[in-house]
C-alpha cells in the first residue's frame, strides 16, 4: 500500500493546498511601482554620494529624475575591475570605459555598502 501522501486523493489535496498558499503568497508580494521607484533611486543615490566620496568620476546624473537604475563610474582598467569584484562575488558589468551597476528592488542599502567597501580596496581602478 502507498503511503498516506501518495494515496489517491491526498497528493491532490496536497496540491490544491499548495496552490492556495502559492497564491496568497504572490498577492503579499504585490509591490507598488512607485515603492520599486522610490526603493532604487535611494540606492542610486546612496551609491552616487559613496563613489562621490572615493573620488570616482560617476557619469549617471544625481538627479534622480535623470537616472533610472543603473549607475555608471569612470574605470582605468574596467576589465580589471569587473574582474576583481566578480572574484568578491559582486555581480557588475562594464560598458566602454564604464563600471555599470544595476540595481533593483531585492538590493537593500547593505548590498550599496558591500560594493563601496569592495570598491574601496580597488580604488586604483576607479577614474
Amino acid at each position: 500500500m502507498a503511503s498516506a501522501h501518495l494515496q489517491r486523493g491526498n497528493l491532490l489535496t496536497t496540491l490544491q493546498r499548495w496552490g492556495e498558499a502559492e497564491k496568497a503568497f504572490l498577492e503579499s508580494l504585490r509591490i507598488d511601482p512607485k515603492s520599486i521607484e522610490a526603493h532604487v533611486h535611494a540606492l542610486g543615490a546612496r551609491l552616487i554620494d559613496g563613489l562621490q566620496e572615493l573620488g570616482a568620476t560617476v557619469v549617471t546624473p544625481r538627479a534622480a529624475t535623470g537616472r533610472g537604475p543603473l549607475v555608471c563610474v569612470r574605470s582605468t582598467d574596467v576589465g580589471a575591475l569587473v574582474a576583481a569584484l566578480a572574484a568578491e562575488r559582486i555581480v557588475v558589468s562594464s560598458r566602454e570605459d564604464k563600471l555599470r551597476i544595476a540595481l533593483h528592488l531585492y538590493n537593500v542599502e547593505a548590498d550599496v555598502d558591500t560594493l563601496l567597501d569592495a570598491l574601496t580596496r580597488n580604488r586604483s581602478l576607479l577614474g
